[in-house]
């Protein structure tokens, strides 16, 4: 494990454990990057967060980091009468990272993701959402049955999004005219 005198190599431990975990259940979507410089890159990337409201909490046990949440605020979108969820309209928390050192999973993490609703609450947000990978086995059964949490979406991943472009033609694009696709 690693002292908590400098978060980063505390938080580096639980980010190269939680690669192991998920690059042994597939390692074509998970790597397991480099340790060297990763203390460094996580204290500037996690620890000088710049998102509205950012919210970060370390579990410690015996002077070791062994859980991680970092989450945000996400504000009212200004265009929220105009989109389909109704969550838009209000604040709402976005879960960024929660994660546990190897021997300490399903040993409370949920406390760490309940404090950090509460704080959410209390700082107006109305709904809470945050993505998983469905395929690491007790992950959606502890979102849904620990944590009461309900599946809303699937995220779909394709490594070639070139893949069926020849078919595919663009009668009417909105987007930038600097934009990839072109119209015919």
């Amino acid at each position: 494990m690693c002292a908590t005198s400098r978060r980063g190599g505390g938080l580096a431990h639980i980010w190269l454990d939680g690669a192991a975990f998920f690059a042994a259940i597939d390692l074509k979507l998970f790597q397991v990057p480099a340790s060297e410089g990763l203390a460094e890159w996580l204290e500037r990337q996690a620890l000088t967060v710049t998102a509205e409201d950012p919210y970060m909490q370390v579990a410690e046990l015996d002077g070791w980091i062994v859980d991680h949440i970092w989450a945000a605020i996400r504000p009212a979108e200004p265009d929220a009468a105009w989109q389909m969820l109704p969550d838009v309209a209000s604040p709402r928390l976005t879960v960024h990272w929660l994660g546990a050192a190897d021997g300490y999973r399903r040993q409370g993490i949920g406390r760490l993701l309940q404090v950090a609703e509460t704080w959410s609450i209390s700082v107006g947000a109305r709904a809470a959402g945050f993505s998983t990978y469905i395929g690491a086995p007790g992950t959606v059964s502890f979102y849904e049955r620990t944590m009461g949490y309900a599946r809303q979406a699937v995220y779909f991943h394709s490594r070639s999004p070139e893949r069926g472009a020849a078919d595919y033609r663009v009668l009417r694009w909105w987007g930038p005219p600097d934009s990839h696709l072109h119209m015919d």
